[in-house]
């Protein structure tokens, strides 16, 4: 099963593309189904896909494939794996996965499930790590904390975020917390929450749905603002309190009706990856400021619905989508 479309916006001229992009299926690999939206690299360089049903790991060119035949996954009542929504490496090699309401974890080589059964876990969406490798989960029910051995939750019954629909999260080196919530964003501070509505900041009109720090300690968000697409997009914010956006296609016009899913930053080629649903994937040069948008009609890009992004040790870009897995060289 897949899923191509048809891009809502142009890409850019095929001629000006500078990327080579390899597809791998069903029908051209081990690949167990086309539709997938997970994606991760590992210390090892083994790429790893949540498909919508089924787990791949590829390692050394070898295409190795998890599913009930051979684990105990989440399933349908029809048998089918449900899909798997986020992937995850931490910083022990362990890798993580959500599926259903459910969290894995793959260590040692053996999968550990963590629900309702063994856990408070009641829904599980984005997976994130601290300093202290402690996970952290974003979900529909809270912000999950488990420190390897013990499961607590953030929500609106015992601390005062304005909802339990959690999305983007992002923990400094003195713990202090950035939340997106459905209803606003907050600050978690010595277990005090403040809502963030200071009219200057990005950040008091539209939600964090994915934040990161680079480097030379910049966070950079995407944020979601569903009834104005001019405040959607890539934001920076530097140590000294500074904003900066990110200028999309077409005047942020190109996000009036897609939405952006992942963003993955490439400080080694100063590049920013996007994947952009209906349209495919944008890549943006953070140093002459222009734009390359590949799409299934200008590339072989092979969907409009693009989801998670990683980066492998080779600086190869992998990209999963609702049609197949995308390699993109970067050379």
């Amino acid at each position: 099963m897949s899923s191509i479309g048809t891009p809502s916006y142009p890409g850019t001229d095929k001629s000006l593309l500078t990327k080579k992009i390899t597809v791998f299926t069903q029908s051209n690999s081990e690949l167990p189904w086309d539709m997938n939206r997970a994606i991760t690299s590992d210390k090892n360089n083994n790429i790893w896909i949540g498909t919508d049903n089924g787990i791949v790991q590829i390692s050394n060119g070898k295409w190795i494939v998890y599913n009930t035949e051979n684990e105990i996954f989440d399933t349908y009542p029809s048998g089918v794996i449900r899909p798997i929504k986020n992937a995850f490496v931490d910083s022990d090699n362990n890798v993580w996965l959500t599926m259903g309401g459910s969290l894995y974890q793959y260590e040692n080589f053996k999968w550990k499930r963590f629900d309702e059964n063994n856990s408070i876990l009641k829904s599980a969406r984005f997976i994130y790590e601290d300093s202290n490798n402690n996970i952290w989960l974003t979900s529909w029910d809270g912000l999950y904390k488990f420190d390897g051995k013990k499961w607590t939750v953030i929500n609106q019954e015992n601390s005062g975020i304005p909802s339990n629909k959690t999305f983007g999260f992002h923990i400094d080196k003195n713990d202090k917390i950035l939340l997106g919530t459905l209803s606003g964003n907050v600050i978690i501070e010595n277990n005090i929450v403040h809502k963030i509505d200071d009219q200057d900041s990005p950040l008091s009109s539209s939600i964090i749905f994915k934040a990161i720090e680079d480097k030379n300690g910049n966070i950079w968000f995407s944020l979601y603002n569903e009834h104005n697409y001019k405040n959607k997009g890539i934001y920076i914010l530097d140590k000294s309190s500074n904003w900066t956006k990110i200028d999309f296609p077409l005047d942020n016009e190109i996000l009036k009706e897609n939405g952006l899913n992942d963003f993955l930053l490439d400080e080694e080629n100063n590049e920013l990856w996007v994947s952009l649903s209906g349209v495919g994937i944008l890549l943006y040069h953070l140093d002459t400021k222009n734009w390359e948008i590949y799409t299934n009609q200008n590339s072989n890009f092979p969907s409009i619905y693009t989801e998670q992004i990683t980066k492998d040790k080779f600086g190869n870009i992998w990209v999963s989508t609702f049609a197949g897995v995308a390699k993109i060289e970067n050379k």
